[in-house]
């Protein structure tokens, strides 16, 4: 058995989900779930290399970054806290 492990860049774009393999001259596939998406992208691999679905390994990457791109954002101190006025 042989194992081919990629990395797919995950985006939600509107109502659908996206599936982004840049290793692979940027293959990718749609679908209205993320489920969906992974199994037509395992589908479209296994087609590409000749070898059955079980044999894909995706690792998936969220590209959205929302809730870290503001996690790395610099709070702001709160000038009206009784702490930090002097």
């Amino acid at each position: 058995m042989v194992i081919k492990k990629f990395r797919a860049e995950v985006r939600l774009e509107g109502k659908q989900w996206t599936l982004l393999v840049p290793d692979l001259a940027n293959l990718s596939e749609h679908g209205k779930s993320l489920i969906e998406a992974e199994q037509r992208m395992r589908r479209t691999i296994a087609g590409k290399f000749h070898i059955g679905q079980d044999d894909v390994c995706l690792e998936l990457e969220d590209r959205r970054a929302i809730a870290r791109e503001r996690a790395r954002r610099p709070v702001l101190a709160d000038l009206s806290h009784p702490a930090i006025r002097t």
